[in-house]
């Protein structure tokens, strides 16, 4: 049997909270639910957890990484002001 390694995410510290490190469309959200389906994580948590450490609030329903990164982009381009909320 393997050992588990531990899973690093990064974040900045901003003067209203800590602000996620997640580029939408980047294979950072993939690649950290990837890391924690294989640490055993289900499906739907591994979801759930990317979805936290993003920022984005728990749902009734399991998030899935592409809502995730979907939300992500979404976000990035009102923050930008390529479109209007």
């Amino acid at each position: 049997m393997s050992k588990a390694r531990p899973i690093r995410v990064a974040a900045t510290a901003t003067p209203a909270g800590i602000e996620p490190v997640v580029v939408p469309g980047s294979p950072t959200s993939t690649a950290t639910a990837r890391r924690l389906r294989m640490a055993g994580f289900s499906a739907e948590e591994a979801g759930n957890l990317v979805a936290h450490l993003s920022g984005l609030r728990v749902a009734r329903k399991a998030w899935t990484v592409g809502e995730v990164d979907r939300l992500l982009f979404l976000r990035s381009m009102v923050q930008s002001g390529r479109i209007e909320p």
